[in-house]
């Protein structure tokens, strides 16, 4: 785990004069759960998409859950005891797929489609119970004196009682009031927002990456996992696993034994939404069936001699054939060696070795919760 360092922003936010801009570098303070990050982060995406002002409960939370849903379901990442959105994710009947690949519709989307009305009348209730507290904890460091001594379970209408006398006179302190219905918020905060939409955003992921990698110390790359994927460019690899395909003798699939089609898919043996790169090292050319049977489960142990083979195969194909392609960079990148070097190593050390790098990949994937032990019926 890397050391984070003391809990200074290392995103400054642009000064205003009429507004409390000191107050809102402290809203992630001392954070315990997540609600706060995605809270703004709902608030302005739906400022982004359509520069209201005001915006429904409903809409709000269900921007919250939009966003986390990759975070927490997809890239499978801790968000501490104390969270509550996987309760809200274990709402979703179990038999539901979701699609998460690039470009599909947001899970809300989805959700409106294929759940029953019973279904999403459950699952939209969980999803609103997010406004319990975070609306009004938000708004804390903007009225620290006057919530001083309150309770704790008088917070909440303490804070709105703030929020809405600083709407009604001439303060600019607060962010937004309350409504019934939602939010409102205040007209120059709202231009503040859309001004600076690009440092606020990085100013969240600032905090949210520190808060994750608290919950995750041996996950790689979370700054990479708070974000929907977006389409990947594999054409490199797959020019080279097609040489390799058309080259070789016999080039099978290491889950089906089935000879390798024209039109294979490239496997990533550990998954991408676990390792979020396509290191040639960790791919796999696989019939497209099994590709999509494998999704990002982790695959059975019985398949890592196969794979550490193919991939012993392919290195020793590709560095003969075309011995300036970039793709070999990658084995340099895992083995810490020049290429010179691995081209030394005997086929058991060049397996043995690939093969201590995934398994402990492997270990800490499964803990985090991917499915494990896959295998291709």
């Amino acid at each position: 785990m890397s050391d984070l360092g003391p809990d200074t922003s290392a995103v400054l936010l642009p000064f205003h004069s009429r507004l409390a801009i000191d107050r809102l570098m402290l809203v992630f303070k001392d954070t315990t759960n997540s609600y706060k990050f995605y809270w703004l982060r709902a608030i302005l995406q739906l400022t982004r998409n359509t520069r209201a002002s005001a915006f429904t409960w409903e809409e709000l939370t269900q921007e919250m859950f939009a966003q986390v849903w990759y975070p927490l379901t997809y890239y499978k990442l801790s968000f501490g005891k104390k969270d509550g959105f996987i309760k809200i994710a274990e709402q979703l009947p179990a038999h539901l797929k979701i699609n998460n690949a690039p470009g599909a519709p947001s899970v809300i989307r989805q959700v409106e489609t294929l759940l029953s009305a019973q279904e999403k009348e459950r699952f939209y209730a969980a999803v609103l119970s997010l406004t319990n507290y975070v609306p009004f904890r938000f708004l804390r460091p903007f009225f620290q004196e006057e919530i001083a001594k309150v309770k704790d379970h008088d917070v909440n209408r303490a804070i709105a009682a703030c929020a809405s006398r600083a709407a009604r006179g001439s303060s600019h302190l607060a962010p937004y009031h309350f409504t019934s219905a939602g939010i409102v918020l205040h007209s120059e905060w709202r231009d503040y927002f859309l001004e600076n939409l690009g440092l606020l955003d990085a100013f969240i992921n600032w905090h949210l990456t520190r808060f994750l990698q608290r919950n995750n110390p041996n996950i790689i790359g979370i700054s990479q996992k708070l974000f929907k994927p977006e389409k990947r460019n594999l054409e490199r690899s797959r020019k080279a696993w097609t040489l390799f395909r058309t080259e070789s003798e016999s080039c099978a699939c290491i889950y089906s034994n089935a000879p390798l089609p024209a039109n294979f898919s490239l496997d990533h043996f550990v998954p991408w939404s676990f390792v979020v790169h396509d290191l040639n090292w960790n791919l796999a050319s696989v019939g497209k069936e099994v590709n999509s049977a494998k999704n990002d489960a982790l695959p059975a142990e019985v398949y890592l001699g196969e794979f550490a083979e193919l991939q012993h195969q392919f290195y020793r194909f590709t560095r003969q054939a075309r011995p300036d392609d970039l793709i070999l960079e990658d084995y340099a990148l895992l083995f810490n060696d020049d290429l010179n070097e691995i081209d030394t190593m005997p086929a058991e050390l060049f397996k043995g070795r690939l093969c201590d790098s995934i398994k402990p990949m492997i270990q800490i994937a499964q803990n985090a919760g991917f499915r494990s032990g896959w295998t291709y019926a």
